[in-house]
C-alpha cells in the first residue's frame, strides 16, 4: 500500500554559539512533530477509493553532521511517533516505530543562490512498523519506505542560508 502526501513540514531552531557545533558528532535539535497532507486534507493511497490520515506525537529531533565527503542530517522518529489511518475500502492502522525510536539519515545537500539546503530522503529510507486491519490490510509488513525531501530555511532570517561546515560560524548555523 502506498500513501503519497504532498506536504509535510516541521520546525525547529539551530542553538545559539557555541551550542551550534560540536566535534564529537552531530548537532541534534529538537524540531515540531512533522505534518504529513495532501494540501491540508488526507492523502490519497495507492488502493481505490481510499484515504490516509496520520496523527504524529512524541519527541522529534534532527541532527545535523558536516562530512567532508558529504554532510548528513538525522532525523529520530519517537517510539509510537506515527500513526497512519487508512479509510475508505480498506481500514487499516499504520504505526511507525511501533517498538523504539526510528532513526533516518540522509545527505544534507548545499542550497544555492535561489535555492535552500536540503536534507534529502528521497532514495528512500526503510522505517519499522506494525500494521493492523481487516481485509487489504498488509498486516505482514514490518517496514515501510520512507520518502522525502525537506528545504532548510532559517525563519528567523530568510535570507540567511544554513551552513554545515568543519569549523565553528556565526550564531545560527550548524
Amino acid at each position: 500500500m502506498t500513501v503519497t502526501c504532498n506536504t509535510s513540514a516541521t520546525s525547529g531552531a539551530v542553538p545559539a554559539e557555541p551550542d551550534n557545533h560540536s566535534p564529537d558528532g552531530p548537532v541534534t535539535v529538537g524540531v515540531s512533530p512533522p505534518t504529513f497532507d495532501n494540501d491540508g486534507g488526507a492523502c490519497p493511497t495507492g488502493v481505490f477509493l481510499t484515504t490516509a490520515t496520520t496523527t504524529i506525537t512524541g519527541d522529534w529531533t534532527i541532527g545535523l553532521q558536516f562530512d567532508p565527503a558529504g554532510s548528513t542530517g538525522t532525523l529520530t522518529i519517537p517510539a509510537g511517533g506515527v500513526t497512519t489511518q487508512i479509510s475508505g475500502l480498506a481500514s487499516c492502522t499504520v504505526l511507525v516505530a511501533p517498538d523504539a525510536p526510528a532513526a533516518i539519515t540522509g545527505p544534507l545537500l548545499d542550497g544555492g543562490a535561489d535555492t535552500p539546503p536540503r536534507l534529502d530522503f528521497s532514495a528512500g529510507i526503510d522505517v519499522p512498523i506494525r500494521v493492523t486491519g481487516g481485509f487489504g490490510c498488509p498486516t505482514a509488513a514490518t517496514s515501510a519506505l520512507f520518502r522525502a525531501t525537506y528545504e532548510i530555511a532559517d525563519t528567523t532570517d530568510p535570507t540567511q542560508q544554513l551552513a554545515i561546515t568543519a569549523r565553528p560560524v556565526a550564531a545560527g548555523h550548524a
